[in-house]
């Protein structure tokens, strides 16, 4: 017959461990997060606008308004319009009508904006570079992929 208090004591411990893997994880994403928001101030960005600009750097092709909507899932509709409008008047991204669907917009990161993200990124790369020694990019991605997700999980 199982031991219920041995047990219960193998689950308080199994949940103290997960409670600190969370509260680090929870941590080092805020801290990452922290990194990047005042690497972009510096830019005159706020997450917003380089979120958007930075999923316009990777795609290096216009796209709908609505693709860079989804990749974001954090803004609504009217947020991404007003964000774009924003990166429109400082001349980081171009938006032109879908000639098939007038409906549609689509767009497109200028050399400035391209610029801009690459410079931000860099800085961005720079001082998290340290919390990341010894790690591959690839584990460095999937760490950050891991830590956004349990950050969201516990902010709700």
């Amino acid at each position: 017959m199982p031991d219920k208090a041995n047990d219960f004591e193998k689950r308080l411990k199994l949940d103290e461990l997960n409670i600190r893997v969370l509260a680090f994880g929870y941590f080092t994403f805020a801290l990452f997060e922290q990194v990047a928001t005042d690497v972009i101030s510096h830019y005159d960005l706020n997450m917003g606008e380089f979120t958007v600009l930075w999923l316009l750097r990777n795609s290096k092709k216009e796209i709908n308004l609505k693709m860079v909507k989804e990749g974001t899932l954090k803004y609504s509709g009217a947020s991404i319009t007003k964000i774009s409008d924003a990166l429109i008047a400082r001349g980081y991204i171009t938006r032109r009508e879908n000639p098939s669907s007038r409906r549609e917009k689509l767009v497109r990161a200028t050399p400035a904006g391209m610029k801009v993200a690459n410079q931000a990124l860099a800085d961005i790369d720079k001082l998290s570079g340290p919390l990341m020694k010894g790690l591959s990019a690839t584990e460095s991605r999937d760490l950050l992929k891991s830590l956004k997700a349990i950050f969201e999980n516990i902010t709700g």
